[in-house]
């Protein structure tokens, strides 16, 4: 999403990517600020919302998740990326949008042995085996479930996205190259959950 604004609207940095070419121009250049009138907003129909969650994450958008240590945003994380992958509710406090398909969750800080665990302790809840309970569609969303989602336990891996040489700007390192592309090979993969981001982020979170 990044590149696709880049190539349409420039960088907006002051030096020239080239010697013949020109310096890229920001998004203000091409800016009519009358279209944008609490007038011309309110005349306008209504923009169509996706919903990944109902009311709580748009589809297509970065979302982050912060509180204090030892809250459980890695859990919830674990919960909400379930719901993506098996189109279930939970309990009327999150609901799916419509939007259901594969999850890729990186457990930055999880050991492999204990990922099986939480993955069975959060089917349990979701998918109670609870005698005369009545689910038609208890089958297929459990199914849906071992095919969409995707938890790969990586404490103890380099995982440092970006990284700084001095003063220059922030770069990509060679694992943001390879996880784009781990993710490019996957089929219908709506959600990525990156927990936590200080494993990841490589650079000053504040």
């Amino acid at each position: 999403r990044a590149a696709k604004e880049e190539t349409a609207y420039g960088t907006g940095t002051r030096e020239a990517p080239g010697k013949s070419e020109p310096a890229p121009s920001s998004i203000f250049s091409s800016i009519d600020w009358l279209d944008y009138t609490a007038g011309k907003l309110l005349d306008a129909p209504l923009p169509e919302l996706l919903w990944t969650l109902i009311g709580f994450l748009l589809t297509g958008c970065v979302a982050l998740l912060a509180g204090q240590p030892g809250t459980g945003k890695s859990m919830l994380s674990l919960y909400l990326a379930f719901l993506v992958a098996c189109g279930r509710g939970l309990g009327g406090i999150f609901e799916p949008g419509g939007v259901r398909g594969r999850v890729l969750v990186l457990a930055g800080e999880e050991d492999p042995r204990i990922v099986p665990r939480r993955v069975l302790a959060i089917r349990n809840r979701l998918f109670p085996d609870n005698g005369g309970f009545q689910d038609f569609n208890l089958k297929a969303d459990e199914q849906a479930l071992r095919e969409n989602l995707v938890v790969i336990p990586l404490a103890g891996q380099s995982l440092r996205l970006l990284d700084k040489d001095g003063p220059g700007a922030p770069f990509p390192t060679v694992v943001y190259e390879e996880l784009t592309t781990l993710c490019k090979g996957i089929d219908n993969l709506q959600l990525i959950v990156i927990d936590p981001q200080s494993r990841f982020y490589g650079l000053d979170e504040n």
